[in-house]
């Protein structure tokens, strides 16, 4: 009967562990392409050069000054529906989105 030498006795176990680094090397290696892919992706979009047309295009010098105006108008929406609210509380009666009855 042919006897196992060292290394052949350790084949098994030593094939285990070889399997668990070769996974996962080849999940780092996906997830280094995945990456590339993104990583080229992003640098293809130039998204912020688009807002300031998006902007532009509803009459706004630039993004800053939309969202300038934005803030301020969201903070005044706040306060008129808190106003509406408690109108709507003391009154009994309900006005829309439009300021209607």
């Amino acid at each position: 009967m042919p006897k196992k030498s060292v290394f052949a006795s350790k084949f098994q176990r030593l094939d285990g562990i070889y399997q668990k680094l070769d996974e996962q090397n080849k999940a780092i290696y996906e997830g280094k392409q995945l990456f590339k892919t993104f990583e080229q992706k992003l640098l293809e979009v130039k998204g912020t050069r688009y807002l300031p047309i998006i902007v532009q295009g509803y009459g706004y010098k630039n993004v800053k000054e939309f969202l300038a105006e934005y803030k301020a108008s969201k903070a005044e929406y706040g306060d008129y529906r808190k106003a509406v609210t408690e109108w709507e509380k003391l009154t009994g009666e309900k006005m829309n989105d439009r300021g209607a009855r």
